[in-house]
């Protein structure tokens, strides 16, 4: 894959020695909590029946909360490279974990597009925290960064100046330690990130991917204790699960006390969001299929922006995606696009006041053109999670478009019956079980060329033929 080549802008705030300025005073310290594999339905305020997230629920209610939030991408890597690209996976290669070619080699019916640079994200794309940086901000990162290691790809190389990235415990330092995932050591680094940066008089913005809840599940045992004993809900029943998201609410406490501490509780926006959808082991009813997956359990995200007294507090249904963070955090620090760079996502500061609730795009992109293995619950069939496909959502519409059937099996001149497409009215259908492809195919073509022309301008990445 040609990649970009970037131009950084350069913030008109830049720091001399640490000092305050009036202008770097105005600006909002930025918290970026990212949760890793956290499903839709795994919160309190989302509609959990038997996780306790007390914490998040609370900021949540105070915050701008998204009902129609995505991930770009179905799992880790691909997601979190279109959060700090601000691009689509067409713009930057990052389409999978590991590979795109994951899954029994003699049931794929194309070859797959391979990842640019394996998961790595390529070195030359301006990140978020290069932005930041720019704009004046102290930046850190402490948990899972999962874009790719060695020389010029680590977070220090990537816009960091602080990086206490690593890997997830053992299970033995876990049991040693008594710190599930090492979370509330990554947030104790965070709070000491963050008042560094008060006591400099810097702005800051601290970047939390968390590797929970991601497995192996670990929990501490007041909490596994605390949930065995508890009366099991009708949709979420798994008790370990259960005290690890506790955990991880419980780490959050500190993060926002910490602020208060600090006395910049009203100067923080604070954004919380997930990295793909759920697992199998956790229920996202009525939302289809899991993580990995194209349909709705496997993409649609929990998120919330708070920002006291700068973001009005309530519910929106617009459609919102991770690539969204980018051109939102650079526009709250006072910068404007990055020159030489296509970001993808929109700014959502426009919807913090109230008076708008609706962004200026008509649709929303997703594109893997690889398979990945382990099908589950909802997977369209029992091979493969997904197999090489495209999704267009505009409004309540949305349609899915499956490479082997259009590319083996006539395309759209055998579009009636070749199982090439799939067509959803989320509205009415949240759990995606009528497919409307053959019955309103004035929509069909709608979003199909819509699609199409997408890829197009992107320059999407397709599998070959055999």
């Amino acid at each position: 894959m040609k990649t970009t080549s970037f131009i950084p802008l350069i913030g008109a705030s830049l720091l001399a020695g640490g000092q305050l300025t009036a202008q770097n005073a105005q600006k909002p310290n930025i918290l970026l909590i990212l949760v890793d594999d956290m499903g839709w339905k795994d919160t309190g305020y989302t509609g959990s029946d038997f996780y306790e997230t007390p914490v998040i629920d609370s900021l949540a209610t105070q915050s701008l909360r998204f009902t129609n939030a995505y991930a770009c991408a179905g799992n880790s890597a691909p997601s979190r490279a279109c959060m700090i690209s601000g691009q689509y996976t067409p713009r930057h290669g990052v389409f999978a974990v590991w590979s795109t070619e994951r899954g029994p080699k003699d049931q794929m019916k194309l070859i797959p597009y391979p990842n640019s640079e394996g998961e790595r994200l390529p070195i030359d794309n301006y990140t978020l925290a290069n932005a930041m940086k720019d704009a004046g901000y102290a930046t850190s990162i402490a948990g899972k960064w999962h874009l790719g290691g060695g020389k010029g790809y680590k977070p220090g190389e990537r816009g960091f100046d602080v990086d206490n990235s690593g890997e997830s415990p053992s299970k033995k330092d876990f049991e040693k330690s008594n710190d599930p995932k090492n979370m509330f050591m990554e947030v104790n680094q965070t709070c000491e990130f963050m008042e560094k940066s008060v006591k400099s008089g810097t702005p800051f913005f601290a970047y939390l991917p968390y590797h929970a809840v991601h497995t192996a599940w670990q929990a501490r045992k007041e909490n596994i204790d605390h949930f065995t004993k508890k009366t099991k809900g009708k949709q979420h029943t798994e008790v370990v699960y259960a005290a690890m998201i506790k955990d991880m609410d419980e780490s959050i406490g500190i993060l926002t006390n910490k602020l208060r501490q600090l006395g910049i509780s009203d100067n923080t926006m604070i954004i919380f969001i997930s990295d793909n959808g759920g697992v199998p082991s956790t229920s996202q009813a009525p939302l289809r299929a899991f993580k990995g997956c194209f349909y709705e359990g496997g993409i649609r995200v929990p998120m919330f922006i708070h920002y006291p007294g700068k973001v009005k507090p309530g519910s929106l249904d617009v459609p919102v995606q991770n690539i969204d963070i980018y051109p939102t955090c650079i526009k709250m620090a006072g910068l404007e696009k990055p020159q030489n760079k296509i970001l993808d996502g929109k700014d959502l500061s426009v919807l913090f006041s109230g008076k708008q609730s609706t962004l200026n795009r008509e649709s929303i992109f997703w594109h893997f053109p690889g398979y990945l293995d382990k099908p589950c619950p909802g997977s369209r069939d029992q091979v493969f999670r997904q197999r090489p496909s495209s999704v267009i959502r505009k409004g309540d519409w949305k349609l899915i478009l499956y490479y082997e059937e259009w590319m083996l099996k006539g395309g759209r001149e055998k579009i009636d019956t070749n199982r090439s497409v799939e067509l959803f009215n989320l509205k009415d259908d949240l759990s995606e079980t009528k497919d409307l492809s053959n019955k309103n195919k004035s929509k069909r073509d709608e979003l199909l060329n819509d699609l199409l022309k997408w890829l197009d301008d992107t320059h999407a990445q397709m599998p070959y033929l055999r």
